[in-house]
């Protein structure tokens, strides 16, 4: 779940969609979730609301800056969809 859904703040679901294809995105990838918490919900909420992962895995820098710009805390700092689309590592990925 994006920030603003475990904040139970007001979200939007386009911004909340695209949270979810980063966390997707870097499962697809690595093989594990970016947030992971291995105590408790809130630990895990906390890890979330932070927006610390882990990119210290084997990658593309490409594949890495498209997580960042996914993965923001601020809903108006991620990518749009389209925008996604755009990133240098959509162009990569598929050479």
């Amino acid at each position: 779940m994006a920030p603003e859904i475990v904040s139970k703040r007001e979200y939007f679901g386009g911004p909340a969609d695209l949270w979810a294809a980063g966390v997707l995105l870097y499962y697809i990838l690595y093989g594990t979730l970016p947030f992971k918490s291995v105590t408790t919900e809130k630990e895990l909420f906390r890890k979330i609301n932070r927006g610390l992962f882990n990119l210290q895995v084997p990658g593309t820098s490409e594949a890495k800056d498209l997580l960042k710009s996914l993965l923001q805390v601020e809903p108006a700092q991620r990518l749009s969809a389209s925008e996604a689309l755009k990133h240098p590592w959509f162009h990569y990925a598929h050479q």
